[in-house]
């Protein structure tokens, strides 16, 4: 769990508001690698469609048998072969075993499995010699290897120590003697390969550091299906990253972020801005926005210059609340009344669809500093949820906040 210290803020000389960074921590989902859609989608994805995460394992078509040599014939006594070799070659004879004169190689003979005579041996029907490699037969199509192997057309490309890449890919030497790679891309080892202008992460996910807030530090996990990439302030779990300032939850795939509480007291001077905060959580839910309940939102800062006020009706243009004042019976009656937006501006949440009503500027500064302090140093992408208390969000009116200028 994330601690942070509580704060309670004083607002112009009246009772302490109850507006806090809450000692508590809550869950909500991290960015969760899923190793499918990321081969899909990126053609960093380990094992790339364009070339074989493996290469093809090289075979010997049939190596040259040494011709069986016949017997020379007794042309001065018989002029006949004797029954242990009972098949005359050009003045031998061949055995039993070996019926075929191959004289082409001293006289040798070959057997009925390897029927073709070669210049230094015999090769299988539908075989011939390597022109490299006289020790080995090979296909019509296959490439001779040189070192007893070949590989067949579809993967061409001999791999020293073994196997058998495809056309326009070379192997990716020791540190994945059964890697095939293609000319714009590097082996990560475990048959991966990543585009050359990525970074390996161990052998499960490819980083970008051109995707700063996504996917520039590796983030290797407790296996390799489990390493992926995260942003550069992200925290690194096992198998996921989690937001900027975050801890890794126990439960897989979620992360502990900071709360921020809002809480309520009737007829106080802060009442306003919590009721437009509740009205405000209540249209995000309307709009199907994730990780809102009805007295709680999940927040994800903006970063520094957002526009979402000049989106909202907060605007300068609007003069939502422009010469008006808190009404008189009201706590801080008298006070300059000023636009309040939820979600907040700071917000990436924030913007058009936000919820204003007009409040006491000394309500609005102090909920505005605390947001403030949480998000200060902080980057895009940093999350909190922003929690009220003291309330049923739900039973929140219209009519119980002071809405802008006609």
């Amino acid at each position: 769990m994330m601690l942070f210290t509580t704060v309670i803020l004083g607002i112009a000389g009246f009772c302490q508001a109850d507006i806090r960074w809450s000692g508590d921590a809550i869950s909500v989902p991290g960015r969760i690698k899923n190793p499918e859609a990321f081969a899909a989608a990126h053609h960093g994805a380990l094992g790339s469609s364009s070339s074989p995460a493996k290469a093809a394992l090289k075979s010997g078509s049939g190596s040259p048998a040494d011709p069986l040599q016949g017997r020379d014939l007794d042309l001065f006594e018989r002029q006949t072969c004797p029954p242990t070799h009972p098949f005359p070659c050009q003045g031998r004879c061949c055995p039993i075993a070996a019926p075929i004169c191959c004289i082409a190689v001293n006289g040798g003979c070959c057997t009925s499995a390897k029927p073709v005579c070669q210049p230094h041996g015999c090769c299988a029907t539908g075989t011939t010699e390597c022109p490299n490699d006289t020790r080995t037969c090979r296909k019509p199509g296959e490439t001779c290897c040189g070192d007893g192997t070949t590989c067949s057309s579809s993967h061409p490309v001999c791999v020293p120590g073994g196997g058998c890449c495809p056309a326009g890919t070379t192997g990716c030497g020791p540190i994945d003697p059964l890697g095939c790679k293609e000319l714009d891309e590097q082996c990560c080892g475990a048959g991966r390969v990543c585009p050359v202008y990525e970074t390996c992460c161990g052998t499960g996910a490819c980083c970008d550091p051109t995707k700063p807030e996504t996917s520039s530090q590796c983030c290797p996990g407790s296996s390799a299906d489990k390493d992926t990439c995260c942003g550069e302030y992200e925290v690194c779990c096992d198998g996921w990253c989690c937001p900027e300032a975050s801890t890794c939850s126990t439960t897989p795939g979620y992360c502990n972020v900071p709360v921020l509480e809002f809480g309520y007291t009737p007829n106080h001077i802060i009442s306003d801005l919590v009721e437009n905060t509740c009205l405000g959580i209540r249209r995000q839910m309307a709009l199907g926005r994730p990780e809102t309940t009805p007295n709680q939102q999940i927040l994800t800062y903006y970063g520094p210059n957002s526009p979402n006020r000049e989106l909202s009706d907060c605007r300068r243009s609007r003069g939502c609340c422009t010469g008006r004042t808190v009404p008189a019976g009201e706590p801080g009656a008298g006070d300059n009344a000023t636009c309040d937006e939820y979600p907040f501006n700071s917000a990436v949440e924030g913007g058009a669809d936000a919820h204003v009503a007009c409040v006491s500027e000394h309500a609005n500064g102090a909920g505005g500093g605390l947001i403030a302090r949480m998000v200060n140093g902080k980057h895009r992408g940093f999350k909190y949820a922003l929690r009220v208390t003291g309330i049923d969000c739900t039973t929140v009116q219209e009519s119980d906040v002071h809405g802008c200028n006609p």
